[in-house]
């Protein structure tokens, strides 16, 4: 967890950095740390884990999580300041859409 707790301390310290940040800045300089830090691998071909801009019916989800090869997480990127909840329907949409079993929205931690 110290990882974590580094990265996101990082992330918090350059927010400033992020207000007008477009989704993939946001992908590359928040997503993919904290997915580093929490022990996703985003760099192993031979077992690929983190799945940039997958296709779900009507449309893609920023990024689909597998363990082996079952789909467990979604994750939908926004802008730092855009509000989330106006977009909580199209997580639940993909999610659905993928017969993804258990959908949760998490509160913002930044």
């Amino acid at each position: 967890m110290t990882d974590l707790r580094n990265t996101i301390a990082h992330i918090l310290e350059h927010k400033q950095h992020l207000a007008e940040a477009n989704e993939a800045t946001i992908q590359q300089y928040v997503v993919l740390p904290i997915l580093r830090a929490l022990g996703w691998d985003d760099t192993n071909l031979a077992s690929i884990e983190v799945l940039p801009e997958y296709a779900v019916t009507g449309g893609q989800v920023d990024y689909a999580l597998k363990v082996g090869q079952k789909l467990t997480l979604f994750i939908e990127c926004k802008k730092w300041n855009e509000p989330l909840d106006k977009h909580e329907n199209q997580i639940v949409t993909y999610a659905v859409k993928a017969g993804m079993p258990i959908v949760s929205e998490v509160p913002p931690f930044i």
